[in-house]
């Protein structure tokens, strides 16, 4: 186990450090194998080398253990990438998703339709991270902390200040791959308890230092980033031992838990008590319940448990004016303002969330995916609407646009021996077409009928559960059914029902409840699916679907070597303008890249990843070749603030759910209006009294951290 330095003793590495001299250090040394000097070891090292990746996944989030587990310049563990097992297959190494160790051979139909992505021209990373020097150190603060809370372990290492230093944007990353953040916190504070938290915001108040507090790090939204003009010593206070269940009320079905948890690890708690959360972000195996409250987050599986303000019952938060506590478990309460309603949202700028009283409930009897197909995106859009107009939305619905559907081929996954079998779709619709016709037209319809009839429903057993994976996902591959049942599907809808295989658009399903509820919302869905002429296409590819949400950072990475950039972000908007909204935002973006001078289109995929009443939440992912582009980060953010501002002058959202941080801030004005922002500014600095979160929050800078790196690499092959 690996844990750096422990107390306020400093390593003649950060003493370096504090001569104002940058530290490289490489890879091996940023998990706890100390060199005297920078060393060049390959990214892809084996992961038993590593004794924190050994860890249960319990333990491999606690305490100081994670940052010696992931990576060091990327999304996850370090034992999981996705690279070429030979020319034609992918694999996922490691063993914590299904697909780990599986064959990838549908990759190229999809990355070969992507003009300007050559996998075979790499970009690679550097092989070591540069450490920043720290800037302050002001060690009567740390003396009067540690004599107050003793408990409360304090860390000057290069790795811990590193890790804690940034969240997951693709700037970030870019900068950890290709150049230096350039500010990072100087010391990183773990403390134990909820006094020792109410000890670490006093003595920041009394000896004018910046706290930043840390959960999970999966922040898309630069929260984490320290400003480069920042002059007061900055402290970021990481919550990774606070992971305790303090109480659970079978009756009412509450839980008190600290702030620290981390939701995959929780929720295998929970299971052992016949409960969930049922609270499943995309960022379910690493963010915090902290965290969630603090950006009012939202899950796959809202339809069913909720977003996160409706599963919030209470919260402690500790602030400079002392505690912030409803204390109160009742389900409703008429009194306001809302305890509540000011912690969520927050995102560290107010105070820093130690506790939270959650709802649960019982575990579902059965989980079900599901899948249908559309002839287009227009037509999935108006089911949907019918879909939240009754009512009728299971635990989670999803539709993906056709360049999202095309992606999912990224994750079939081949068994060894199966080679043979991947033409067999096309070898079914082409060669058997020619010979039987007539008697293949037959088969097909029979066969697409009886098989479409129970595809969708998978018995449990046929379920595994991979080390530290949060959804109960097959570990199997294609084979020979599959393949048959692929090459009548694509017969049937090409042949038969003239749709083009270009255009198709997925719709992925999860139902969660008792049998009868599984049973009923089935009914429901695929009877209005029917009425909008969507077909049921089969429980794996909902599960695809969906697995394709916990592995799309890895892919982000992977692609990230080959002269790619490729970010998210999403919007809430009403529901007669979801279309408008999609196809402006393509157009934008395809317009822009033009302008700016990217040499290749762009690519642009959406995803209507939530229904409402009133509306719908849209996810866009863009990415797009920067070989030859100067300052990749600096148009990317350019052009996805003109999104931004194209979705906003239609009416939707500046954020549904990644929050808002430094990155959108000079959003705000527009989506608060200029009215209240001073008024919510006054407050924030009279509450907070600035010590919470760097003065950025406050005042929009004309630039950002990370953005004005302008180092391009050279190409390798």
């Amino acid at each position: 186990m690996f844990s750096g330095n422990n107390g306020s003793r400093l390593s003649s590495s950060t003493e370096a450090i504090r001569q104002g001299h940058d530290q490289k250090v490489s890879i091996q040394e940023a998990v706890g194998l100390q060199s005297p000097t920078s060393l060049r070891l390959p990214l892809r090292f084996l992961p038993d080398a590593f004794a924190a990746l050994r860890l249960p996944s319990h333990e491999i989030h606690y305490g100081r253990n994670r940052a010696a587990a992931c990576k060091a310049n990327g999304w996850g563990f370090k034992d999981t990438y996705i690279y070429f097992l030979d020319k034609t297959t992918l694999t996922v190494t490691g063993n914590r998703y299904p697909l780990c160790g599986q064959r990838l051979q549908h990759w190229q139909r999809f990355t070969n339709s992507i003009e300007g992505l050559d996998l075979e021209v790499k970009s690679l990373p550097r092989e070591e991270v540069i450490i920043s020097p720290q800037r302050l150190i002001k060690r009567e603060f740390l003396h009067d902390l540690l004599s107050r809370a003793p408990g409360v372990e304090v860390s000057e290492d290069g790795l811990e200040r590193l890790y804690h230093g940034h969240g997951h944007t693709c700037a970030e990353i870019f900068a950890l791959r290709y150049g230096q953040l350039e500010r990072l916190p100087d010391v990183v504070l773990f403390p134990k308890c909820h006094e020792d938290v109410e000890a670490i915001v006093s003595c920041a108040v009394r000896h004018g230092v910046c706290l930043i507090p840390f959960g999970g790090g999966t922040s898309v939204t630069l929260g984490l980033a320290v400003p480069e003009d920042e002059q007061r010593m900055v402290a970021t206070v990481s919550l990774s031992y606070m992971q305790k269940i303090l109480s659970f009320d079978r009756d009412a079905l509450l839980l008190t838990v600290e702030a620290g948890a981390v939701g995959v690890v929780l929720e295998e708690q929970l299971r052992r008590l016949g409960v969930t959360l049922g609270h499943e972000p995309d960022s379910l195996e690493f963010s915090t319940v902290g965290g969630w409250v603090a950006t009012r987050a939202s899950g796959m599986k809202k339809n069913a448990y909720g977003n996160i303000e409706d599963i919030l019952i209470d919260a402690v938060m500790v602030t400079p004016q002392g505690t912030l506590n409803q204390r109160l478990a009742a389900p409703r309460v008429s009194s306001g303002p809302s305890v509540q309603q000011l912690v969520l949202g927050s995102e560290g700028t107010l105070g820093i969330i130690t506790q939270v009283v959650l709802k649960v409930k019982l575990l579902p009897e059965e989980k079900v995916y599901g899948c249908l197909v559309f002839p287009c995106f227009e037509v999935g859009v108006a089911f949907m609407r019918h879909v939240a107009l009754n009512k009728l939305q299971p635990a989670s619905i999803r539709l993906m646009d056709k360049r999202q559907t095309q992606c999912g081929a990224l994750f079939r996954a081949v068994p060894p021996g199966s080679v043979s079998l991947l033409g067999l779709s096309t070898m079914v619709t082409r060669n058997l077409e020619l010979k039987i016709h007539l008697l293949f037209v037959c088969i097909a319809v029979l066969l697409y009928v009886r098989l479409s009839r129970d595809y969708h429903n998978i018995p449990a057993k046929h379920y595994s559960v991979a080390p530290c994976s949060p959804l109960l996902l097959p570990t199997g591959g294609l084979g020979l059914r599959d393949a048959l049942t692929d090459g009548i599907k694509s017969f049937y809808l090409n042949r038969i029902k003239g749709w083009r295989e270009e255009d198709l658009c997925a719709c992925t399903l999860l139902f969660e409840g008792s049998s009868e509820e599984v049973a009923a919302q089935q009914r429901n869905i695929y009877k209005a699916a029917k009425r909008f002429g969507g077909l049921p296409a089969g429980a794996k590819n909902g599960q695809r679907g969906y697995q394709m949400t916990f592995l799309i950072a890895y892919v982000r990475d992977f692609i990230m070597d080959h002269y790619w950039v490729f970010e998210s972000f999403e919007a809430s908007i009403a529901w007669p303008l979801v279309l408008k909204c999609r196809n402006s935002v393509h157009n934008y973006i395809s317009k822009e890249c033009k302008c700016v001078g990217i040499r290749h289109p762009p690519l642009v995929m959406t995803r209507l990843t939530q229904v409402y009443d009133a509306g719908a939440v849209l996810y866009f992912y863009f990415g797009f070749n920067w070989a030859g582009i100067e300052n990749p980060m600096k148009v990317y953010k350019q052009i996805e603030d003109g999104a931004r501002k194209v979705i906003m002058d239609l009416g939707g959202s500046i954020s549904h759910h990644h929050g808002i941080g430094k990155l959108r801030r000079e959003f705000l004005p527009n989506a608060v209006g200029e009215t209240s922002r001073p008024s919510a500014t006054r407050g924030r600095v009279a509450w907070s009294q600035d010590v919470l979160g760097p003065k950025e929050y406050i005042r929009v800078q004309k630039s950002l951290p990370y953005l004005s790196m302008v180092r391009t690499p050279c190409a390798r092959h």
